[in-house]
């Protein structure tokens, strides 16, 4: 892992709990917690796991922006890639035109 609790290595990544958070695929607002972030084997973005207070389980890709370059939700200029592990967000998703959830903004939570 790096500084900010990325898994960086191969076998760090392969390790990751993809049963434990299956992929994000409703809509809402969500008060979580960051509990795991991984970079994929192959891909520019960056897996992140959050569980919410009531236990839900969840994962979303963060996709890499140019400018700035960073890894965020869509309405939101906080690099996930450099955020603690542990910490309390409020996250909202939205569902695309296309039908997918996407990560639309995300704000600390002290």
């Amino acid at each position: 892992m790096n500084n900010y609790g990325t898994r960086t290595t191969a076998e760090e990544k392969t390790s990751f709990p993809f049963d434990e958070y299956p992929l994000i695929s409703i809509e809402g607002t969500f008060n979580a917690t960051l509990t795991d972030k991984s970079w994929p084997l192959k891909g520019t973005y960056l897996i992140c796991a959050f569980q919410t207070d009531e236990g839900f389980k969840f994962r979303i890709n963060v996709w890499r922006r140019t400018e700035p370059e960073i890894y965020s939700p869509k309405k939101t200029l906080i690099d996930f890639s450099k955020v603690a592990l542990g910490t309390k967000w409020k996250c909202t998703f939205v569902r695309s035109r296309n039908n997918n959830i996407y990560w639309k903004e995300a704000t600390p939570i002290n």
